[in-house]
């Protein structure tokens, strides 16, 4: 268990540094749902340290975890296919990092 804790944070370290310096991060998608959201109500929901209420804040922190579970599924099924590649990834888990990056856990599959 403590060599799989090791490697975890590892991984971790290493994706953090990777997506910083490319510059990924939620905050796009976030911005494109609540662009969506925004049309239909005429509303724009804040976090709450920029002025919103406990509600919008806790929608907001929703929406970014349920959009990084949907790139962690879309990564790990396409990326091997975008490479060319035969194979793909299971997703054990996602957590954030940090505030600047997202952590993505896969399990390399073998084609069968």
């Amino acid at each position: 268990m403590y060599l799989f804790a090791q490697l975890i944070v590892w991984v971790q370290r290493l994706l953090s540094t990777f997506l910083s310096q490319t510059g990924v991060t939620i905050d796009a998608a976030v911005t494109a749902v609540l662009g969506i959201f925004t049309v239909v109500t005429k509303k724009i929901p804040k976090f709450k340290v920029y002025g919103g209420s406990q509600r919008e804040n806790q929608a907001l922190q929703n929406v970014q975890a349920r959009l990084r579970m949907v790139f962690s599924y879309l990564f790990a099924q396409l990326i091997m296919w975008a490479r060319g590649l035969p194979g793909g990834f299971l997703v054990l888990g996602s957590a954030n990092v940090d505030e600047r990056s997202d952590l993505i856990i896969l399990f390399r599959m073998k084609d069968v």
